[in-house]
C-alpha cells in the first residue's frame, strides 16, 4: 500500500525480489549457475554483500506522440552488480520490480520517488525482512544451498527519471539537484554561491 497525494493509499502489484531470485535459482540453470559462480569467486556476508542495481524508466506503447498517453507506464528493475560485468548488458540478468501506469505513480504521494522508496523499504525493512541482515536463502536444483546478504548500491536510469526518482531539479523533479553547483545569489548579483568546500 502506497499513500496518495491527495489523501488514502493504493495498491501497487510488485514481484518479490527474495521470492523471485529464489525462484530462478531453483528453476532456471542459467541464473542458478551465475549466482552460485558469483558466490565462489566473491562470497556474500553481511561484512561482504553484493550490491543491488535498480534501474527505472517510462515505457509508453503506441503513439508516443499522442497528446494524452493513457497506456505510458514507469518500470523498475533490479539486478546485482557483482555478476559479471558482460552479463548486466543481458535482460535476462535482470528482474522486474513493478510496472505501474504513470497515471497511478502520479498520484502517489512523492510521485516516481514514492516508488523507488517502496523498494528500499520492502528490501531494507527495519520491521520486516531486511537482505542485509538476515540475507536471502537460496536452493538450488542439485542441493546445494547459499544464504546471501544485499545492500543497495546504485541506481541506474536517464535523466529524466533521476531527476523523478530524486525529487531534485530537472526535467520532471522539484528540488535543486544533488551535485548542485549553479546555485545563484540574485540580489547581489554574485554569480555563484560559493561555501568552504567550493560546493553551492
Amino acid at each position: 500500500d502506497l499513500d496518495l497525494a491527495a489523501g488514502g493509499t493504493t495498491k501497487v502489484e510488485v514481484q518479490d525480489p527474495f521470492a523471485m531470485m529464489s525462484d530462478l535459482c531453483m528453476h532456471s540453470k542459467t541464473y542458478g549457475d551465475l549466482v552460485r559462480t558469483t558466490h565462489q569467486s566473491k562470497p556474500s556476508s553481511p561484512s561482504s554483500p553484493w550490491q543491488v542495481c535498480l534501474y527505472s524508466d517510462a515505457i509508453t506503447p503506441g503513439n508516443q506522440l499522442a497528446q494524452v498517453n493513457a497506456r505510458r507506464t514507469q518500470t523498475m528493475y533490479w539486478t546485482v552488480l557483482d555478476f559479471v560485468m558482460q552479463l548486466l548488458c543481458d535482460e535476462e540478468a535482470w528482474c522486474e520490480f513493478t510496472i505501474c501506469r504513470s497515471t497511478v505513480v502520479q498520484s502517489i504521494q512523492g510521485g516516481m520517488s514514492g516508488l523507488f522508496a517502496s523498494f528500499l523499504k520492502h528490501c531494507w525493512s527495519h520491521e520486516g525482512h531486511n537482505m542485509l541482515s538476515g540475507g536471502v536463502f537460496l536452493k538450488f536444483p542439485t542441493g546445494y544451498s547459499i544464504r546471501i546478504f544485499l545492500k543497495f548500491g546504485m541506481k541506474v536510469a536517464d535523466e529524466s527519471a533521476l531527476h523523478s526518482a530524486f525529487c531534485c531539479k530537472g526535467s520532471s523533479g522539484l528540488k535543486c539537484c544533488m551535485l548542485c553547483q549553479n546555485v545563484i545569489d540574485a540580489k547581489n548579483r554574485r554569480d555563484i554561491l560559493v561555501d568552504d568546500t567550493s560546493w553551492a
